[in-house]
């Protein structure tokens, strides 16, 4: 039915989408560039269909890269490190503008700060949220390897203290009976990295 198919038309597209494509525009002047540079054309660089793979999927680690179609072991080392970048400074960008374009977003942005050296509640002020929600995307970020330095924002007096409560308890250990354990003298955020420090160097 033809009116059906005027309303699809005519439907708006979300802001998603429109980042999304503007994405996709960004990272085949980015193809073209390196292509041009190498004398190259640009699909022996990286194909349409894996360009819009990077779009759909917007990979940010080396790991998540190797997922996207086309993508090989010598692609990843060629190419990775640009377009995993092109991606990083897009997701960062929108995030300013309130437009979210990838879950697990909030991680990307806070190591973007951590990465400029800005302390926990400089990040959390730039991203109105929690003290407490900075230290956990940057704990989770240490525990999945990436390069956090946990000294800057905890001590190893904070982390003995906290492993002293440990000895004491079960896990599932809770940030909540660990901040009253140290009578409410140490913050959720320390507390919380030091639970980080512990986990992912336990032997």
């Amino acid at each position: 039915d033809s009116n059906q198919t005027k309303k699809a038309e005519t439907k708006p597209r979300s802001k998603k989408e429109v980042a999304h494509e503007e994405l996709f525009e960004l990272l085949r002047a980015l193809r073209l560039k390196i292509a041009r540079a190498a004398g190259k054309p640009p699909y022996v660089v990286f194909s349409d269909a894996s360009l819009k793979d990077m779009v759909s999927e917007l990979p940010t680690t080396e790991a998540e890269f190797l997922q996207i179609s086309g993508v090989g072991k010598q692609k990843l080392l060629t190419y990775g490190q640009t377009f995993l970048t092109e991606i990083r400074k897009f997701i960062i960008a929108k995030d300013a503008v309130n437009i979210r374009v990838k879950r697990g977003q909030n991680l990307i942005v806070t190591y973007h700060y951590y990465e400029k050296g800005w302390g926990i509640d400089q990040i959390a002020e730039a991203c109105k949220k929690a003290p407490t929600t900075i230290a956990s995307h940057l704990a989770t970020l240490y525990e999945r390897g990436e390069n956090i330095k946990l000294s800057k924002f905890i001590s190893r007096k904070d982390v003995a203290k906290v492993l002293g409560v440990l000895e004491q308890s079960e896990p599932p250990y809770q940030l909540k009976p660990i901040f009253e354990a140290l009578n409410e003298k140490m913050s959720y955020a320390k507390i919380r990295l030091s639970l980080a420090y512990y986990e992912k160097n336990k032997a």
